[in-house]
């Protein structure tokens, strides 16, 4: 056992293999305090102990770097599943339980988080796969009429277990908005545990409340409450909605594992209060109620929620509200570093779920916004004002379609490196091995403040106008993909060089050269489909890919390339058929293959207003971002490999993103 605190004053003195065992007990207690309500010594000692751990392997999954430990930067959990790892990476990992075979334990950057990674919804279907999950309802008592009902659900004895080892999994970690709501949790999907409760749900409910039922959703949220936790405070829950599909949630569905008593473990205002919960009682209340949920105040508190879903055609679409939604999201993840955004955030939560039974109001509301200067590595910043769903601009910095990338790649959060050689502000972080240049996000490159004076569009104008200066060169370069692609000298020589008299000069072999012909045509073909291209810390467009309409931008983008393979040579056998050897990476590139809806815009007093319209829409934003190498000849032999690897594994990366707009960026190679 390592003495952390004097492990952390003789940290210099540790050999290599005493280091690595500091490393893996800070990770241990540190999974300890995720799990428990440490003590705040403990905490002031894992946050002192964090800047020295060592990491042993980082990976990406899903777009996200994560660590095998837990770092100042790194400091967030998640949960991988373990085939995901190749076997040398999965060592490097801890299991969250000894008996917790199916996830491994690894810590992301909050920083480098957009709003499709803050939660990481785990897949348990297989939990239950030895279990014919099966309840007997009584029928349901109504505590408050049409609202609030209790079911005792009477689960068979292998249901009843196989549902309490959820809380064994060790899979709980802190909510992102712990200030406003105590305990931990884990969000999981199963299809089986939904369809069971569906059957049985269907057994109890009144009639009255079936009507147009359709199932229980299946996503789930396992909620553990300590006796010494913060409450969850007062709010509304947010409904689901599919509109494609016209699902909506209307009622959300407790099932509680553990039993208890104490004051308000779950209450409705002034409208009900429930003292005393007994294990395996379902509470299903409409969505409309204000509720909050104390602990227990003896017993540990363990309950899923989920929700009812039900088959919808008479709703109608607010605009209004689906706007304040995307703002509620995007200040939930700037929450995390400016924590007085969580209030503001839940507010807008519970406006959003108020107004879809009341209707929306705005009375008493005020609107925040965030002021940020994206800085270029000449230190010039090019200014705009965000809430989330609107964005301003400077039409003096910056054109219509530059706005749109700098838009996208703030709500996406995508990932741009820092050259530490040429970045004077981040000098500081030169020796800092917890500082990544290398997987820097977007946000990492702006300064930003939260401003609560603006109240209108000439407010913002003005605002905006005080701040920009007329930068010496665009924030977004326009790309002409022949600046890529010069092509190869003039081949004056052929055969193989072994034969040759003289020294060989590849870049002037008609082979090689046909190589990096075939190279440039296979690049060329994968970044033609991407609207937007990061080359190293440089952010640029293919303009053609911006349609400007009178209110509308529409960025055209492709879903998929079919591989690129290479053609073999059939010449000399001793050369012909490698020499494509000569052939490099020159550069390594992003493209940014962002499905979106269409932007909408308008000009305002020399400012750009845009709005993302990406709730309003019936389909789901999605976008991925991939490596491409771009190619030229190498006096050294074998580097086609380095080439044709990372051509193919952009691809491969692209499967795993899946829908997340951040992969590790390019760095500039030659």
């Amino acid at each position: 056992m390592v003495n952390l605190q004097h492990a952390i004053t003789q940290f210099d003195t540790l050999s290599t293999q005493e280091k690595r065992a500091f490393s893996h007990q800070v990770r241990e207690r540190y999974l300890k305090a995720l799990s428990e309500t440490p003590s705040e010594g403990e905490l002031h000692l894992l946050r002192r102990a964090l800047a020295y751990v060592i990491p042993t392997q980082t990976t990406t999954i899903d777009g996200l770097t994560l660590s095998s430990h837990p770092t100042t930067s790194h400091s967030m959990a998640r949960f991988v599943e373990a085939d995901r790892l190749n076997t040398t990476q999965r060592k490097h990992f801890a299991q969250p339980t000894a008996s917790q075979t199916t996830y491994l334990v690894a810590f992301a950057d909050p920083q480098t988080l957009h709003f499709r990674t803050f939660e990481c919804i785990l897949p348990l279907d297989r939990c239950f796969e030895s279990t014919q999950l099966s309840f007997t309802p009584d029928k349901a008592q109504a505590l408050l009429p049409e609202q609030v009902y209790s079911v005792a659900m009477r689960p068979c004895p292998s249901t009843s277990e196989a549902l309490k080892r959820l809380d064994t999994l060790g899979l709980y970690v802190p909510p992102i908005n712990a200030n406003t709501r105590g305990g931990k949790r884990f969000i999981f999907h199963s299809a089986s545990l939904a369809d069971s409760l569906t059957t049985a749900l269907l057994q109890t409910l009144p009639e009255t409340l079936l009507e147009n039922f359709v199932h229980v959703n299946p996503v789930f949220r396992c909620n553990r409450f300590t006796p010494d936790d913060q409450p969850f405070d007062e709010h509304i829950d947010t409904p689901y909605a599919d509109l494609a599909r016209h699902h909506v949630s209307k009622y959300t569905l407790l099932l509680y594992l553990s039993g208890g008593s104490g004051p308000k473990p779950l209450s409705f205002q002034d409208k009900i209060t429930i003292d005393n919960i007994e294990e395996m009682t379902c509470i299903i209340f409409h969505q409309a109620l204000t509720h909050e949920g104390r602990p227990f105040k003896e017993d540990n508190k363990i309950f899923l929620r989920s929700e009812l879903i039900f088959e919808e055609r008479a709703h109608t679409h607010d605009e209004d509200m689906a706007r304040l939604f995307s703002t509620a999201c995007y200040m939930t993840g700037e929450s995390m570093f400016f924590p007085q955004l969580e209030a503001y955030a839940n507010d807008c939560y519970n406006r959003v779920a108020t107004g879809h039974w009341e209707g929306l109001s705005t009375k008493g509301h005020e609107q925040l916004y965030l002021h940020k200067a994206y800085q270029r590595w000449d230190d010039e910043e090019c200014h705009f004002l965000t809430n989330g769903t609107d964005y301003w601009f400077s039409a003096e910095q910056v054109t219509l379609e530059a706005c749109a990338v700098l838009a996208l790649c703030d709500y996406f959060n995508v990932r741009l490196p820092i050259d530490n050689n040429i970045y004077p502000r981040f000098e500081a972080h030169i020796d800092d091995p917890e500082f990544d240049f290398e997987n820097a996000s977007f946000r990492q490159h702006c300064k930003t403040q939260i401003i609560e004076s603006l109240q209108t569009v000439e407010h913002i104008t003005t605002f905006l106008s005080k701040q920009v200066q007329k930068p010496t060169a665009p924030f977004v370069h326009v790309l002409d993909l022949d600046d890529l692609f010069p092509p190869p000298d003039q081949a004056n020589e052929h055969g193989c060089p072994s034969c040759m008299d003289g020294p060989f000069q590849p870049e002037r072999h008609a082979w090689i050269a046909d190589s990096c012909r075939e190279g440039q045509e296979a690049s060329r073909k994968e970044l033609s489909g991407a609207p937007i291209i990061l080359m190293g810390d440089e952010i640029t467009l293919q303009k053609e890919h911006f349609i400007v309409e009178k209110d509308k931008i529409h960025i055209l983008s492709e879903t998929r390339i079919a591989p690129v393979h290479f053609a073999g040579m059939t010449c000399c056998d001793f050369f012909a058929d490698r020499s494509d050897e000569y052939v490099g990476v020159d550069l390594l590139l992003d493209g940014l293959y962002p499905l979106v809806p269409p932007i909408l815009w308008r000009k305002t007093r020399g400012s750009f207003h845009l709005m993302f319209d990406f709730w309003r829409n019936t389909w789901m934003v999605s976008a991925t971002q991939r490596k491409i190498p771009t190619p030229s000849i190498d006096r050294k032999q074998k580097s086609y490999l380095d080439f044709k690897s990372k051509l193919n594994s952009g691809k491969h990366n692209e499967e795993e993103l899946k829908g997340s707009f951040c992969d590790p960026s390019s760095s500039r190679t030659g």
